[in-house]
């Protein structure tokens, strides 16, 4: 496998943390979003290095994973089909949701938001039983009851979904760590194949196409001409819409049913961007998108 489970996997590094504060400074705008992710960053070291991150079945059980990496392939199902993993998790959601809130709390500027309040309210209310129910609809992408259920906590139904994710989002990264690389060079659909879900940001590394999800941490090869909503194949259905004279970055978009993603390319590139801190670089770009009739609704199911 290309990461041994007993190794922990530590985010928030020196060079991580130094790449949040130049991206800071570059989109003072953002801060509070940066500073979002860098709560995130700590739960999720958090998570880890507390073992809250425990299967059923053992992290070192290659067999098990190389089983689930084959049935993936033959049935073109994400893990989260087969595995329904929060069941299998023994993880204490709670106690991750618990750690994100001090986090959110401990940050000066954080901490005097709308989000904290929301934050304080929910997590003051959810039970750790509730909580189990809420990470399986999003994992489901079942946001009509995620909506539901936010007018229970009186939060928006946005703010849930993003807290639910956060403590979901350690256990998704640890599972995409445990990929094989010959298990992504064979993965051929549009959605990850992890949680299942279809990113909107892609690098171009070496002329090949990347989608990175941000739920995920992960990236994952797929198919410069096919277009990972309506499955349009054809080359002159994609297109290029470029948003400076450097061709770095873009979006690209089918005519078929104008849905959309934003991309960096990597070979073009002067000064590197660090992966997981994409969306900040690219979020201009949806402004263009939008103006231009581009949609991010899937149009057809899996």
């Amino acid at each position: 496998m290309s990461e041994n489970a007993s190794v922990i996997y530590t985010k928030c590094t020196p060079d991580y943390l130094e790449d949040l504060e130049k991206t800071i400074q570059r989109f003072p705008e953002l801060e509070l979003d940066l500073r979002l992710l860098r709560a995130l960053a700590k739960t999720h070291d958090y998570a880890n290095a507390a073992e809250l991150k425990g299967f059923d079945i053992s992290w070192d059980n290659n067999n098990f994973f190389q089983h689930i990496e084959r049935e993936a392939l033959r049935t073109d199902k994400d893990y989260v089909q087969l595995l329904s993993p929060i069941n299998m998790f023994e993880i204490d959601l709670h106690h991750v949701l618990i750690q994100f809130v001090g986090e959110v709390s401990s940050d000066e500027i954080l901490s005097k938001n709308d989000f904290a309040k929301q934050l304080n309210t929910f997590s003051s209310q959810v039970q750790p039983i509730d909580l189990k129910q809420l990470a399986e609809y999003v994992l489901a992408r079942d946001f009509d009851s995620l909506t539901e259920e936010s007018k229970r906590f009186k939060i928006p139904s946005d703010v849930l979904r993003y807290i639910v994710e956060t403590v979901v989002k350690p256990f998704l990264t640890q599972l995409f760590r445990k990929l094989d690389d010959h298990f992504l060079t064979h993965w051929k659909r549009p959605e990850c194949p992890i949680c299942g879900q279809i990113p909107f940001i892609a690098r171009i590394n070496d002329k090949k196409m990347f989608m990175y999800c941000d739920l995920c941490d992960g990236t994952f090869w797929v198919d410069y001409f096919r277009c990972p909503s309506c499955g349009s194949d054809k080359p002159q259905d994609q297109q290029f819409y470029y948003f400076n004279d450097k061709l770095d970055f873009f979006i690209f978009y089918c005519t078929q049913c104008k849905f959309y993603w934003n991309a960096i390319d990597d070979d073009k590139l002067k000064i590197p961007i660090p992966s997981g801190f994409e969306r900040f670089y690219l979020s201009s770009l949806d402004q263009i998108a939008q103006e231009e009739g581009l949609t991010r609704k899937i149009q057809v199911s899996k």
